[in-house]
């Protein structure tokens, strides 16, 4: 089902005169129509109805419209409707919505709804039957009010509650319950077109007006804060940015688009920006064609204010919820929340995406790949979600959600067990120490994973702190971040990996380069040595948290020992400048590097001389070793054969470490393996690095494997 359209407007202008353009449609074709009004309790947040809000609209029509016009109200207008059939559904479905919102935070809705029928219009302007409509939603009698302790399931749709089992690849374990909800990014493809009369031709200007001027003051602040921070060179691409939407040729051409075709501002904005988009892309000017990103830039921050998808709904999810994509991004898993995702299942996915790497590390049980499109899923419908077997019950009977129940009981006793074991084991034998450390990505992993009893922390990516910030981080912002993250762990040694941009991954406010394949591109500790200006508040910041935590630097996607030489030539002018202001550590930084390409592989001894310590990353090392993109599901069976491949480069660089008299980890999802520990083990592995949920499983098979009696 298409979701209906959010209009956010703290004034009820956009709402009113919606609502006066619906009753003279009315008035004029003999249309029924219906207005439904939902006031939250005053004492509410602005999320709880944003939560609201946008899960309502997944059980509408693109041809409804949600208005939230303040921070306890919104309303509904639905167009075009049998008024008996209709009414009854629509309430069912926003009091559904209200229902999972209610369920986390504990607030009340008021849910009225009023009839606009061309008989009871006769003889009655406009306004007059504005402020009868109003007043008549404001003291409706039908007014439903759903307090704690009435939370029965409103009466389905037999078609929306049909039982069905879909199938997956599994790739996060463990089983859960929870209702359905729909994730679709503005960007996915499915941009809400939909057909406008000529009545509507100035409602769909002033909305395209409104988008471009919020773009404009946007780009405004992000080229100001560049320049501040990071130079002209990063602001300069924004003064372009502010020119293009300035050109009144742009403006003229998208109102005449919305005016010849009869369809919306979204639709608009797509046509004229890709014919632009297409032009600079197949011309013969390099420089032309890098001015084609700029486009799509641009086109896709306008669609997002046109579709009011500002607000990350990933970010204001209820509680007991399943995401359901067609995939999850790195900038949309940095939203992910272990309180209130209960688990995750996408149409597209593998075991080493970022996606797999979080929802691990949170402990959501994932199924990616499914055998089904997300479509055929309803939003809010119960699932039970088994990601041990791959498999998807929707709308499951009363039986199989007591099997479940149990099931996850007895899950949960098990983990308990294993936890409680894990953390009493001592991973040491015949003069050999063995060490878990954990991989992590925010304070709540880190948080989470304390209870399993982890050795120190092997590999922070700062990427995620970063993806959720609106621009990049000043050295100031970054240094408030990590103290409060690791504020739990002082007396622990804290590995963190530089950030680690380019493949998959980039943040807002940087233009990247747009490269054919950026993943053999700059990226990396390429891309930082390139713009110093993003690398150095890094190394200043890590710099001056080394007087609180024992803090080591690690360089990601290293490919030559130079690369390690220039980082630590930056650090040591870094530290210069701080010894003047008094500021900079009395202990000394190490500074490692990442072992993820072959080119590191095969010339550690080279690379040994320059980094202190050394973390082998599997999952891009087997991706490079392979020359398989471990993001392509066509490529699985290559990345998985890749396993015995790199078994014998985890040994050479291990004995070369020792050798050397260097620390050497193994991250990645090989080291979670359980399967392949004893070999790693074999191979003269002592340190394993892996995520949360992953500790006690390790440590317990590491323990099973030192201590066998022989």
């Amino acid at each position: 089902m298409k979701q209906a359209n959010i209009k956010v407007s703290y004034e009820r202008n956009l709402f009113l005169r919606d609502l006066a353009k619906e009753i003279e449609r009315t008035k004029r074709y003999n249309l029924n129509s219906a207005l439904f009004f939902v006031r939250i309790k005053p004492d509410s947040s602005r999320d709880t109805i944003s939560k609201f809000t946008f899960i309502a609209q997944e059980n509408l029509r693109t041809s409804d419209s949600v208005y939230q016009f303040s921070d306890s109200e919104a309303a509904f207008i639905i167009p075009h409707i049998d008024f008996n059939q209709t009414v009854d559904l629509i309430s069912r479905r926003i009091k559904d919505a209200a229902k999972q919102v209610y369920c986390c935070s504990h607030k009340c809705f008021s849910i009225s709804v009023s009839r606009l029928a061309k008989d009871s219009l006769q003889g009655k302007t406009t306004f007059d039957v504005i402020d009868e409509t109003l007043l008549k939603l404001k003291n409706s009698p039908t007014t439903t009010t759903i307090q704690p302790g009435k939370r029965e399931t409103p009466k389905p749709e037999p078609v929306d509650h049909k039982r069905k089992t879909i199938y997956g690849t599994p790739i996060s374990e463990g089983i859960a319950t929870g209702k359905a909800f729909i994730y679709r990014d503005i960007f996915s493809g499915r941009i809400p077109y939909k057909n406008i009369s000529s009545q509507d031709l100035e409602s769909e200007y002033s909305r395209l007006r409104e988008a471009f001027k919020h773009v404009k003051s946007e780009i405004s602040e992000m080229s100001r804060f560049m320049n501040e921070n990071y130079g002209r060179k990063y602001s300069d691409i924004f003064h372009v940015h502010l020119a293009i939407l300035s050109d009144p040729k742009l403006i003229f051409k998208l109102k005449e688009e919305i005016k010849n075709s009869g369809m919306n501002a979204e639709h608009s904005v797509t046509t004229v920006f890709g014919r632009y988009q297409n032009r600079l892309k197949f011309s013969e000017s390099k420089i032309f064609q890098e001015r084609a990103d700029d486009i799509e830039d641009l086109s896709r921050r306008i669609l997002s204010h046109l579709s009011n998808s500002g607000i990350e709904k990933l970010a204001v999810l209820p509680k007991n919820t399943i995401v359901i994509a067609e995939r999850l991004l790195p900038s949309n898993t940095v939203h992910l929340k272990k309180s209130s995702v209960n688990a995750v299942i996408t149409e597209k996915g593998s075991k080493c995406s970022h996606a797999a790497l979080l929802t691990r590390s949170l402990g959501i049980p994932y199924i990616a790949k499914i055998k089904a499109k997300i479509d055929e899923i309803m939003p809010g419908s119960e699932l039970i979600v088994d990601s041990n077997k791959g498999r998807i019950i929707i709308n499951p009977d009363k039986n199989e959600k007591q099997k479940f129940d149990s099931l996850i009981k007895k899950e949960n006793q098990k983990t308990r067990e294993t936890i409680k074991n894990a953390k009493e084991t001592v991973l040491e034998n015949n003069n050999r120490r063995y060490y878990v450390n954990l991989n992590a990505s925010s304070k709540e992993e880190i948080t989470t994973a304390k209870k399993f009893g982890f050795d120190s922390l092997g590999l922070f990516r700062l990427e995620q702190i970063y993806l959720k910030n609106k621009m990049p981080l000043t050295e100031e912002q970054l240094i408030k971040r990590l103290n409060s993250t690791f504020e739990n762990i002082k007396n622990k040694s804290i590995t963190v990996r530089l950030l680690d941009l380019g493949g998959d991954k980039n943040i807002q406010g940087l233009s990247l380069p747009g490269e054919k394949d950026s993943f053999l591109g700059t990226r990396g500790i390429r891309l930082l040595l390139k713009n110093p200006e993003i690398l150095k508040p890094q190394l200043r910041a890590l710099l001056k948290l080394r007087n609180k935590f024992k803090i080591k630097i690690l360089i990601p996607m290293v490919t030559l020992p130079s690369e390690v030489n220039s980082v630590k030539k930056l650090l040591n002018e870094c530290r210069h400048i701080m010894n003047k202001q008094k500021t900079a550590p009395k202990e000394h930084i190490e500074v490692g590097a990442m072992i993820e390409t072959p080119a590191t592989a095969v010339q550690i001894s080279n690379i040994l001389k320059e980094a202190d310590f050394v973390s082998i990353g599997s999952n891009d090392l087997i991706q490079y070793v392979m020359a398989s993109d471990r993001n392509d599901d066509s490529l699985a069976g290559y990345y998985d054969a890749g396993v015995p491949v790199i078994l014998d480069l985890v040994k050479t660089i291990a004995d070369k470490s020792k050798k050397a008299g260097k620390e050497c980890s193994l991250c990645g999802e090989l080291a979670a393996e359980t399967k392949y520990t004893s070999r790693l083990i074999k191979k003269g592995l002592e340190i394993f690095s892996v995520s949360g949920p992953n500790i006690p499983k390790v440590k317990n098979q590491i323990s099973s494997i030192i201590h066998k009696k022989t």
